[in-house]
């Protein structure tokens, strides 16, 4: 019989990963895809088992969870897109009159609303069509900054949809009535303990960065509404866990697939604590989540993280932090080169200092 432990880590493992939860959803079940690296985003995404390629039409691109860009799918529109949803950062953005005053960036917001009505424009389209309005350079810099700027502001208010293409194009959004922050929250919350449980309060705390106070009220809720006699508590290394019934704690006793590959910002990493992942060994941790703020692509094997690896130069390094069978090792290459199409694999044992 296996212990708290074990069915825990079967449970993340199979239906995240063995079954893919939904295959053809992985993108909503794990409340988007974080992209800062936009390839190790697509990466991830086919890993999980999604033809990204072949699906990138669906999905949009936005500042939501954490308040850092996500891959999410057009469906899912609603739930991160809501209400009074403006980042503290883009309010300050907005409110700051120093480079460009508020009546001004009304006018730039208009001008690229009207030029989206008639056709798909790319980031530099955008800043020629309002430098040829009157944009100087330094408020160009101001309004089309790395964070965001005035496209991030229109996102964030529900008017214009950042694509996921290579150009950093932008459409119009769907005409649609807006959430209230309040209940697009609460449905977070339910898809979170959906996709990621068996988690414990400090995930929640983590994944969302919000208080404890707010995510237990928001836990208590969804629990009472959504999974009433369909949850339990159980405690696993002094952590008390969330299991919310799913069909590997309920219904499957398959083993557990021994490698797994993950992506840089893989949600099997974001979505939990880090220093209490049940996947990722403790003396580990600094290797994986860099002081940077870098999540390394990983390779899993047997349940626990043993290894990472990286691109460059159009080959692949890979650095194990301890052996596994020569089986596996061909594995985890096939993996790798059918995910990125690299078919250079460098493979090296005991190398814990990977960059």
């Amino acid at each position: 019989m296996q212990n708290n432990h074990d069915r825990a880590k079967t449970a993340i493992c199979q239906d995240r990963l063995q079954y893919g939860y939904h295959k053809d959803n992985v993108v909503k079940d794990f409340l988007g895809i974080q992209s800062q690296f936009y390839r190790y985003a697509a990466i991830c995404c086919k890993l999980h088992g999604d033809d990204f390629e072949t699906n990138r039409p669906q999905y949009f691109r936005a500042w939501t969870i954490r308040g850092t860009l996500h891959i999410h799918h057009m469906e899912d529109y609603g739930l991160f897109i809501y209400r009074d949803m403006l980042t503290s950062y883009m309010r300050e953005f907005w409110e700051n009159e120093t480079v460009v005053s508020i009546s001004e960036k009304e006018f730039y917001c208009e001008i690229i609303l009207n030029a989206l009505k008639r056709e798909i424009l790319t980031k530099s389209q955008l800043i020629d069509l309002c430098t040829a309005n009157g944009m100087t350079s330094e408020k160009k810099e101001y309004l089309f900054n790395p964070w965001g700027g005035i496209p991030r502001y229109l996102i964030e208010t529900g008017r214009i949809i950042l694509t996921c293409s290579d150009d950093t194009s932008y459409i119009l959004a769907p005409e649609t009535d807006l959430v209230s922050r309040e209940e697009a929250e609460r449905q977070q919350v339910k898809r979170y303990l959906e996709g990621y449980s068996p988690c414990t309060m400090e995930d929640v705390m983590y994944f969302f960065k919000w208080s404890k106070r707010k995510c237990n009220l928001l836990v208590n809720y969804v629990l009472e509404q959504y999974f009433s006699g369909r949850h339990v508590i159980e405690k696993i290394d002094d952590q008390e866990y969330l299991f919310v019934e799913h069909r590997s704690t309920c219904e499957n006793n398959d083993p557990v697939d021994d490698l797994y590959v993950l992506s840089a910002f893989d949600p099997l990493l974001l979505g939990y604590e880090k220093k209490h992942n049940l996947l990722l060994p403790e003396e580990y941790l600094r290797n994986v989540f860099s002081l940077q703020g870098i999540v390394k692509p990983t390779i899993l094997y047997n349940g626990k993280i043993n290894g990472l690896w990286n691109i460059k130069n159009k080959k692949i390094y890979v650095g194990l932090f301890n052996q596994m069978p020569e089986e596996c090792i061909k594995r985890m290459e096939k993996i790798l080169e059918d995910a990125t199409g690299i078919q250079e694999i460098i493979t090296d044992f005991c190398n814990c200092s990977m960059s």
